[in-house]
């Protein structure tokens, strides 16, 4: 029997759980790797094409674009010089700095600023394009010119930009670096300069002269969040850059520590500070990417000379409004290292090759305070399979694992080849109840020794997956009330880690509140399936050859007619209980029966496959 079909049971401390399959599909790496571009004050935006616009210090405003998050390429800059107007102004400024991307009045806008270092004689300007589309003729950037300033006679610094609109509408920018501290002003969305009807100076965050600067704002429910490094800028693998925040009710403050000491008096709690080789995070601006939020920002590589590297972390909100940071993006949303969990009395080491995922684990777990917790945002309440990629050379050992401090049990790992090497059938499965939104998973000494390089969360296919809780999209949108998703001409969604295990497949249930017509299934190349869609729920037999997927895939709905709101899906064997599997917590929809029957002819499939009869 290999390694990878051990299973531990924790189903809100059931027992008894089957042992599951835990294979990745091709074209699913089960390593990830560090890849992000050499940056410094990032700044990332979504468009409306489910495209994403990085730009930050020191290139003459120059873009890469990506489509994932992951892999970027270069479009060129939007400057060619430092604009003469600042030169006039300032002779003695040398180049760009900490950009940021906003979404204001219709437009884009890039906010900018240029100072003579050391000094707070700065400015900042902005200017604003129609579309972030390069290969559109609409393509154009308009320079206003001056926004804000800044000379020897102020006690702030009129550098690090960045734009909040609020639910209102109304627009605001925050802005500064040491003095005496952080502001914030009204912005007229129009003009991009400061309101006419509020002249305000907003004093919002402050260490009465110390290391303060780079604020970013973020609104989220009922609050507006301030960011803001603390500490040591610039200086490579010596950097103590850290990042702090504070929440407030309104955007202009006060901004509240989790202690409730106002960020104007020297307030902040830390969000993030560095780690193993992970130098000075910090940085960074927030932005919204579907139903997630990120925060990008830079760290200092102490293995790569000191020089600074992209990181995009999820913003996590927990129940009561205070935020943690989760782990940086390496491309895969379910995956998480253990480098990158919250360490207590661990150890991070370093792989050779391709040894373990992301070439670092962490070991030496065995303090009595020792803990690797690992965060996890789910939009969707249920089970969840959990597979946890370990060694444990020297014999069987165990972990204690503590899900969202209520779930207690044990993990029993087998005794593995060697220490520091995590093949990918080297894993123990779990089969675990989390809530929706934040969760926590936390690992901490047991018996005997054991490594941990990183853990997957994976969906159930034969569970109901509520399809608003995509992991990327293009050309689509979350609808809150019903948890849907909204698939518009030309859109596309996608899920990752679908658990496909004790198969056949025979077919899927595809619920739909409003829309007709076709949309695309995908669970991988060459497995494509169109479905036909309409009010109801749509239950149709899968061809052949999807009949067969087995193993952790992606699913992919793609539609290239009208628009569609789908609220849910499920993949249904020979043997599924489907009026189980078909419904929800009360009536999935009123008039719609366990297999998806209105009486309406055409709406819903009214016949029962073959398999079903």
């Amino acid at each position: 029997m290999g390694l990878g079909s051990f299973a531990v049971g924790l189903l809100a401390l059931a027992s008894g759980v089957a042992a599951q399959e835990f294979t990745f599909a091709p074209g699913i790496p089960w390593l990830q790797t560090e890849s992000q571009p050499g940056v410094h004050d990032p700044t990332v935006i979504r468009d409306d094409r489910g495209v994403y616009t990085l730009m930050s210090t020191n290139n003459l405003l120059a873009i890469s674009q990506s489509t994932d998050l992951a892999n970027w390429s270069p479009k060129g800059k939007l400057l060619n010089a430092v604009p003469a107007w600042m030169l006039s102004a300032y002779p003695g400024i040398e180049n760009i700095w900490a950009p940021q991307l906003s979404w204001m009045g219709g437009r884009w806008w890039v906010y900018y600023c240029g100072s003579v270092f050391g000094k707070n004689t700065s400015l900042i300007g902005a200017m604003w394009s129609p579309t972030l589309d390069v290969s559109s003729p609409d393509y154009k950037w308009t320079d206003i010119g001056e926004v804000w300033r800044s000379t020897t006679a102020n006690d702030y610094n009129a550098i690090d930009p960045e734009i909040l609109v609020d639910p209102t509408g109304r627009a605001w920018m925050s802005f500064g670096s040491f003095w005496q501290g952080l502001r914030m002003i009204a912005i007229d969305p129009a003009t991009g300069k400061q309101s006419a009807s509020d002249k305000t100076v907003y004093t919002i965050a402050s260490r009465n002269g110390g290391a303060i600067e780079g604020p970013s704002t973020i609104q989220h429910g009922a609050w507006t969040y301030l960011f803001a490094p603390f500490d040591k800028c610039c200086d490579g693998a010596k950097s103590t850059y850290r990042t702090m925040y504070g929440r407030s009710a309104k955007p202009t403050g006060p901004y509240l520590d989790e202690s409730g000491k106002d960020m104007a008096n020297g307030g902040g709690t830390q969000l993030v500070a560095g780690y193993g080789r992970y130098a000075g995070p910090g940085g960074g601006s927030p932005f919204h990417d579907g139903r997630r939020d990120y925060f990008a920002l830079h760290y200092y590589d102490k293995n790569r000379n000191g020089a600074s590297f992209l990181q995009l972390r999820e913003i996590l909100y927990g129940d009561d409004g205070w935020l943690e940071l989760g782990q940086p993006f390496l491309g895969r949303h379910w995956a998480l290292e253990a480098e990158h969990a919250v360490l207590v009395g661990d150890s991070i080491l370093t792989a050779t090759g391709t040894a373990a995922s992301n070439r670092e684990y962490v070991g030496f777990i065995n303090g009595a305070n020792s803990s690797v917790e690992f965060l996890a945002n789910t939009f969707q309440e249920g089970r969840y399979l959990v597979g946890v990629r370990y060694a444990a050379g020297d014999g069987d050992a165990s972990h204690r694992l503590v899900v969202n401090d209520l779930a207690r049990s044990d993990v029993a790992y087998p005794k593995t080849a060697a220490w520091g090497t995590f093949p990918p059938e080297q894993v123990v499965v779990l089969e675990l109840d989390l809530k929706k939104g934040r969760n926590s998973l936390k690992f901490s000494k047991g018996t005997g020794f054991a490594e941990l390089d990183r853990i997957d969360i994976v969906r159930k296919a034969d569970d109901l997956l509520r399809l608003g809780d995509f992991d990327r999209s293009a050309k689509a949108r979350w609808v809150s009330g019903n948890d849907a998703l909204a698939l518009e001409s030309g859109g596309r969604a996608v899920w990752e880690n679908l658990g496909f295990s004790g198969g056949p497949w025979k077919a899927v249930v595809l619920c739909a509140s409003a829309g007709t017509g076709v949309v695309r299934l995908g669970l991988g190349a060459g497995l494509e399936q169109d479905l036909d869609v309409s009010v109801g729920c749509n239950l149709q037999e899968l061809s052949t050859t999807l009949q067969g997927a087995t193993g952790i895939r992606d699913m992919t709905l793609s539609n290239a007619g009208s628009e569609v709101v789908l609220e849910s899906a499920v993949f249904l064997t020979s043997t599924s209980d489907v009026a189980r599997k078909t419904s929800t917590k009360g009536s999935h929809r009123a008039g719609i029966d366990a297999l998806g029957r209105s009486g309406k002819t055409g709406s819903v499939l009214d016949t029962r496959p073959a398999f079903l009869q």
